[in-house]
């Protein structure tokens, strides 16, 4: 009657294992096709934290935390692929977000914002009525421009928190 055990775990090994995790998301994340979740990421950093399972020697990843991922420098012979179809209309595209930068431009010299304040807490002014038929007219500031300063400011906090120590 033979017994078939796992190998003896030992420091080494499971180091080992440990090691390649980040290196096997690498690989993960070089196979994603453009388009798909993670395509043309490579992770840098991060956090992990694993459990050994004794018994069978399985080592499982049970958290991750802290990730910092980058564009990944493709070489020269991924990069013209000849067979590539857009997914949308770059000049199409690109007129569209001048337009939408002209409203929001005309926006805000209506309606004011974004002008750096320090002592506020996005560190920069909100959009107010300013004239006085405006004011009168009961004119509403439109949603998405309100919305745009809220999200800059979440931008600019998140850069902060997460990005500026590492530059």
């Amino acid at each position: 009657h033979i017994h078939s055990h796992p190998p003896p775990v030992g420091t080494v090994t499971v180091a080992a294992r440990v090691a390649a995790v980040p290196q096997r998301i690498n690989e993960a994340l070089a196979r994603a096709k453009k388009g798909q979740v993670g395509a043309g990421l490579e992770l840098v950093a991060g956090q992990f934290e694993f459990v050994l399972d004794e018994a069978d020697g399985t080592l499982w990843l049970t958290y991750a935390s802290s990730l910092r991922c980058r564009r990944r420098v493709e070489n020269s012979a991924e990069a013209g692929s000849l067979d590539e179809v857009p997914y949308f209309d770059e000049a199409e595209f690109t007129a569209e977000l001048h337009e939408e930068e002209h409203r929001i431009s005309c926006l805000q010299r209506r309606f004011g914002g974004g002008e750096p304040d320090h002592s506020l807490e996005g560190g920069v002014t909100s959009p107010s009525l300013k004239s006085a038929t405006d004011i009168l007219n009961k004119v509403r500031i439109p949603e998405d421009f309100l919305k745009y300063f809220e999200v800059g400011n979440q931008m600019k906090q998140f850069y902060q928190d997460e990005f500026a120590d590492y530059l």
